[in-house]
């Protein structure tokens, strides 16, 4: 479209070009009179509406449940997802975690008890071999369901035992 004619003329601005004011007229002087006025207004009902959406400070109110799921219940639901997803270590880690801190808490350990102190306090308690124990509570992870069954009802028979001592 720019050669249609024989000659094309393109023009590149400069600084220059303004002549003796280059500065030219301000935003100021480009807004309306009011434009002041109505920028504060809005400032104040952006405020106003913060205030009024904000979190209320002050004591927790307690609510009742809409409804109480049990304990048991719970627990099934958390056992299909992982058993859905295959996921054998982390339920194998829960119920290992589960087990060893009620038995410590059975045997007289506060819960900052480390490994070591946990499976000798164990073995002592059930009179199983402590590497038996060592390997119940911080084995490696079964790979396949039968494997958290076993596992599941090892770590039972231990909690039992220590019940019973």
């Amino acid at each position: 479209m720019l050669g249609r004619h024989a000659k094309l003329t393109w023009y590149v601005p400069s600084p220059s070009d303004l002549g003796e004011s280059a500065s030219g007229p301000s935003l100021g002087d480009l807004l309306p009179p009011w434009t002041g006025a109505v920028a504060l207004q809005l400032a104040l009902v952006a405020v106003v509406a913060a205030l009024w959406r904000a979190r209320r400070l002050g004591r927790l109110v307690t609510e009742p449940l809409p409804v109480i799921v049990r304990a048991a219940e719970t627990t099934r639901g958390r056992g299909r997802l992982y058993r859905r997803s295959r996921v054998y270590g982390h339920a194998a880690a829960a119920l290992r975690a589960g087990v060893a801190t009620r038995a410590a808490a059975r045997v007289g350990l506060p819960r900052s008890a480390d490994a070591p102190a946990v499976i000798d306090a164990l073995a002592r308690a059930t009179r199983w071999p402590v590497d038996e124990v060592a390997a119940l509570l911080y084995g490696p992870p079964p790979t396949n369901d039968a494997g958290l069954v076993n596992l599941a009802r090892r770590l039972d028979d231990l909690d039992s035992e220590v019940h019973r001592s």
